[in-house]
């Protein structure tokens, strides 16, 4: 492994959370080599340089992203629409992850539905990104709230009330529904 690699790894790699399956705990860290203590490590390629810059510096990375352009890769949807078409959406790791859909819970105990993120991790659109906000901007210090302390035990099966709920148990959760919880109003909601 050439010495370019692990500073490629560590200034463009971004640690990303993945299925609550492969989690084991509902707080997710890093471990010593600075990837998510959990069972299946998943990153994103977050880099923003231009293509001759990448081909100078990166000649493994640029054939890499040519590879991805010769699937079409930069035609889709979202790629399309990103200049340069593999740079990633600039986001701050947020304080808590919701899961955007979970299933109900029959003996009515409280759900693995929030994930608390002591990491850098971000997550892609299979996660909701709670941001820890007053919901009063003019606010400089955010209240003294145990707001992991009401996720993981002052909320039970009550709250799917505010999610939609589909044929066999399933629930899903938007932003603006979260909202409706009472605490989570004085949250940001991504």
């Amino acid at each position: 492994m050439s010495l370019i690699l692990p500073l490629l790894l560590r200034l463009y790699l971004r640690n990303i959370v993945p299925s609550s399956r492969y989690l084991k705990d509902n707080i997710i860290e890093l471990d010593d080599d600075g990837y998510l203590k959990t069972e299946r490590k998943l990153v994103l390629l977050d880099i923003d340089l231009p293509m001759d810059i990448i081909k100078q510096k990166y000649s493994k990375l640029f054939d890499y992203l040519k590879y991805g352009e010769e699937l079409g890769i930069h035609k889709k949807y979202l790629a399309s629409r990103r200049s340069p078409w593999y740079s990633q959406e600039k986001r701050q790791p947020p304080a808590y992850f919701v899961r955007y859909m979970t299933r109900e819970k029959s003996d009515k105990s409280s759900h693995m539905l929030f994930i608390k993120n002591n990491s850098d991790a971000v997550a892609t659109n299979s996660y909701l990104m709670l941001y820890e906000k007053p919901k009063d901007p003019k606010l400089t210090v955010r209240p003294n709230l145990n707001i992991w302390n009401y996720f993981t035990q002052g909320i039970s099966t009550d709250l799917y009330r505010y999610g939609r709920t589909y044929g066999g148990g399933l629930i899903k959760f938007e932003p603006k529904e979260l909202l409706k919880i009472p605490l989570a109003a004085n949250l940001a909601i991504l």
